[in-house]
């Protein structure tokens, strides 16, 4: 049981020291695919409305850098959006 928890804390970890020394546009672009993993998409859009404070709070961000990041991917057509999805 030691050894699962000890594994687990190494991981997080990990993945907190990755994740800090990851740009804004990264962070929110890794939150993004994160998202579409854990809940698919539905015809091209995420399963999921989250607000762009969801993704800001999540990304470890404002929420004025996420407006940011998603106008410059969506000029680079790597997403695309309608309405709220």
């Amino acid at each position: 049981m030691m050894l699962f928890y000890a594994n687990e804390l190494n991981r997080s970890e990990a993945k907190l020291k990755t994740i800090s020394q990851m740009t804004v546009r990264e962070r929110v672009v890794d939150s993004l695919l994160y998202i579409h993993r854990k809940f698919k998409d539905y015809n091209g859009f995420l399963n999921l409305q989250l607000s762009r404070r969801e993704y800001a709070d999540y990304a470890g961000t404002t929420e004025e850098q996420v407006i940011r990041v998603f106008s410059a991917l969506k000029k680079e057509s790597l997403i695309f959006t309608k309405g709220k999805k």
